[in-house]
């Protein structure tokens, strides 16, 4: 693009950010689930406290490497043995560090009506972040741009079962890779008001800049000084390895009391023993690793108790995110987040389907389903993802808005009281009589029942007079029509010009050649 034309492209877009503070916008708010029943249990007592003394042991005896010297320096001040950046991590450090970090905690939107709560019976969402791919609205599978990002912060935005943002829904691979971090979390902070998630691939440098974008938004250093506005996707490098980028993030955004997201990517059989027990407690030690180091830099920090673990398929040497022992493995680790009192993240709708198809749809609702009802508290990939995180689809974004519906209706719990039992009309409808227009269903009809936007509920004839669309045809128009309506919401024009400023006089600096 030539010069003046991109002169003239930030200038609508600085235009249109300082014009949003006169707008109106008249969005639901988001909706978490919130679980009324009993937690699925896949472990018994003694297995607990078996997986619990195995990750124990692994922290003593094997230890953790950190490819940090101000993490080795917070090991080496608490008494930790250290043997170059191998750190051994001790018991009595383990459950005093656990004893500091928060069971829930609210994660802060720029409007407060967005703020939810991660922990207790809550489980917030996210939809898929990180793929380098796009399955778009016109079939083609392709590489994320700048624009999907945009595009699926705008569906995250008018959509209530989504509480989190992806700064990084997809990979934008048009921008180039030193300020892309910039140019997302602008896009993510202006066209929505719900909190955002990141990882930081380029450690410390990216988080601080993404700290000080946040300082403009919330009114300064002081107002997010320990009060959560964003999650810190922190990826372990199993086995039981924390890179330089991942704990050097990690340790900044501690000190300013943000969420560290720990999620080992444990694939049993490759970068875990093959045993799934194995691998849980290999995940368990790198989690509980992290969360030491977190309360080492601020303790009361934060931390979101997370698994992307899985297995591989051994006929494809592919994960295999959709199978049961994702499932397991998610289950397993909510309970053990439970056992040390800490909040859950997991993988929410996962499958390994290329495309949204049935195969896509049964693995998709079997990880779900287990998530929520298990208890976790935060579901990352919660909707969109495909092909073993590789691939975000704009279809199945819109499909799985109605599986978390349906799994809300599901763990909401079952209201009996006197006017739910409803006595008195069973006595007077009497036997054989019709219910549809009595006074009791005409106060209930409008709330009672699950009312999906993609699914079909009509004769076989109706069905084909109305175009023969399948889901997929369906959750597409839904979805063209989501973005139609779209509308940015308002952002105090001074805070978004100081925005607007940062990000552009970063990206010159990030930018400059080397002399």
């Amino acid at each position: 693009m030539p010069d003046s034309s991109k002169r003239r492209t930030t200038t609508r877009r600085r235009r249109r950010i300082r014009s949003a503070g006169n707008e109106r916008r008249e969005q639901p708010p988001s909706q978490p689930i919130i679980s009324a029943i009993p937690k699925l249990d896949v472990l018994s007592a003694p297995q607990l406290e078996q997986l619990h003394e195995a990750s124990l042991a692994i922290l003593s005896q094997t230890g953790v490497i950190f490819g940090s010297d101000g993490a080795i320096s917070h090991f080496r001040r608490a008494g930790s043995r250290i043997e170059g950046k191998r750190v051994y991590i001790e018991r009595d450090l383990v459950a005093e560090c656990l004893a500091a970090a928060p069971e829930q905690y609210t994660l802060h939107a720029r409007n407060p009506i967005n703020d939810v709560t991660i922990g207790g019976d809550t489980c917030a969402v996210m939809p898929g972040g990180g793929p380098a791919f796009v399955r778009d609205l016109d079939g083609k599978r392709r590489a994320g741009t700048h624009a999907d990002v945009e595009d699926f912060t705008r569906l995250s935005a008018v959509s209530p079962e989504v509480q989190v943002v992806a700064r990084k829904a997809v990979e934008a691979q048009d921008v180039p890779v030193q300020v892309r971090h910039l140019d997302c979390w602008y896009s993510t902070l202006t066209l929505a008001d719900k909190p955002i998630q990141s990882g930081f691939v380029g450690g410390a440098p990216e988080a601080e800049d993404v700290l000080q974008m946040l300082e403009i938004i919330f009114g300064g250093e002081r107002a997010i000084d320990g009060t959560p506005v964003m999650h810190c996707s922190v990826n372990v490098n199993s086995p039981l390895h924390y890179d330089t980028p991942m704990v050097e993030s990690l340790m900044l955004l501690a000190r300013y009391g943000q969420v560290a997201l720990i999620s080992p990517f444990v694939m049993a059989g490759v970068t875990g023993p093959t045993t799934l027990a194995g691998a849980l407690a290999q995940q368990n030690a790198e989690v509980l690793a992290g969360l030491v180091l977190s309360q080492l830099v601020r303790p009361g920090t934060p931390v979101l108790y997370g698994t992307a673990s899985s297995n591989l398929d051994m006929r494809s040497a592919a994960p295999a995110i959709g199978s049961p022992e994702s499932a397991i493995s998610i289950a397993a680790c909510a309970q053990l987040a439970r056992y040390y009192g800490l909040p859950c993240r997991a993988g929410g709708a996962l499958t390994d389907s290329p495309v949204p198809d049935a195969q896509s749809n049964y693995e998709r609702m079997f990880t779900l389903l287990t998530a929520v009802l298990s208890g976790s508290n935060y579901l990352m990939h919660g909707v969109g993802i495909l092909e073993s995180y590789l691939t975000l689809s704009y279809e199945q974004f819109v499909i799985d808005l109605d599986l978390i519906n349906m799994v809300r209706h599901l763990v909401g719990g079952l209201d009996v009281s006197a006017e739910t039992l409803a006595l008195d009309t069973i006595h007077d409808v009497g036997p054989g009589g019709f219910y549809l227009e009595t006074e009791h269903t005409q106060r209930h009809y409008r709330e009672a029942f699950f009312m999906p936007e993609i699914s079909v509920r009509k004769s076989y004839e109706q069905w084909q007079a109305e175009g023969s669309m399948d889901a997929v045809a369906r959750a597409n128009a839904r979805c063209r029509e989501m973005l139609a309506r779209y509308q940015q919401p308002p952002m105090d024009s001074e805070a978004a010009n100081r925005l607007y400023d940062y990000v552009e006089r970063r990206k010159l600096q990030l930018l400059r050649k080397p002399d």
